[in-house]
């Protein structure tokens, strides 16, 4: 009897260890290390309720839905912020756009985010202050 007990860890042993053996060989690339980066800009922008967003979004965005920084600021005192989880971040080859799914905390309405890396002016690619910014946002 004592010997079966022993087989049968032994084989449990065995069925236990494929599943690790089998994750250590995937060849899914490990996740990009600027997607932490492109999350939290995002959660920043969704929970901002001030003009704190406006300092978030690509320049031609702030031109493209508030006619330039002043105008979204003006209207900032509107803005409300809502948590939302980032599901996924895909970065271009390139590394300078990004393309997020996300939801909405509690409503559960999902958003496609496109974000862009972008660069003081006079700072050359790659440059080490290029920030996160939020260049659209799609509900889907």
């Amino acid at each position: 009897m004592r010997r079966q007990t022993t087989l049968d860890r032994a084989l449990v042993a065995a069925v236990l260890a494929v599943p690790a053996i089998a994750g250590a060989c995937a060849s899914e690339p490990p996740p990009d290390p600027r997607a932490g980066e492109v999350v939290r800009t995002i959660q920043d922008f969704a929970t901002a309720d001030g003009d704190e967003a406006c300092e978030l979004l690509t320049e031609a965005a702030l031109e493209r839905i508030y006619d330039g920084l002043e105008g979204c600021v003006e209207r900032s005192e509107d803005f409300t912020g809502g948590a939302v989880k980032v599901e996924s971040v895909t970065i271009s080859e390139r590394g300078t756009l990004a393309t997020a799914e996300a939801r909405s905390l509690g409503a559960e309405d999902r958003y496609t985010v496109i974000a862009r890396l972008v660069a003081p002016p006079g700072c050359p690619f790659p440059c080490r202050e290029a920030r996160w910014r939020i260049g659209e946002v799609r509900p889907d």
